[in-house]
């Protein structure tokens, strides 16, 4: 038997391309050379990741960090850290001096936490 599809269906499916995994990572935006926005994301793809700030960001290119929490039960603060350029394509109000920014991450870099003391 065919099943029929609501032509609100394809109007309300999510156009991602990619799954997106939910986990609350710490992300620094460089804002200007003396300047960072700490953040967190809320949620990451194989090809970017969305996040909410106190502030608007203007669309475009930027530079980030990325520190994703190693499995080490013994030592919180080990991590891997990904240096990403990314391209912020769409920032959204959300209320109470929230916005919401969806970002694609164009190119990056790994390394680990004993090179980010020395950077």
């Amino acid at each position: 038997m065919e099943q029929s599809v609501s032509p609100t269906f394809f109007r309300d499916a999510d156009r991602r391309q990619r799954a997106r995994l939910g986990v609350q990572w710490e992300l620094q935006f460089c804002l200007s050379p003396q300047t960072l926005l700490c953040l967190q994301t809320e949620n990451l793809s194989s090809q970017g990741f969305y996040c909410v700030a106190q502030q608007r960001l203007a669309t475009g290119a930027y530079e980030c960090v990325l520190r994703i929490p190693a499995h080490a039960p013994q030592d919180s603060r080990q991590a891997l850290y990904l240096r990403c350029q990314v391209e912020v394509l769409r920032v959204e109000p959300l209320g109470n001096a929230r916005f919401g920014i969806a970002a694609r991450i164009r190119s990056y870099h790994a390394f680990t936490s004993s090179l980010r003391s020395r950077n």
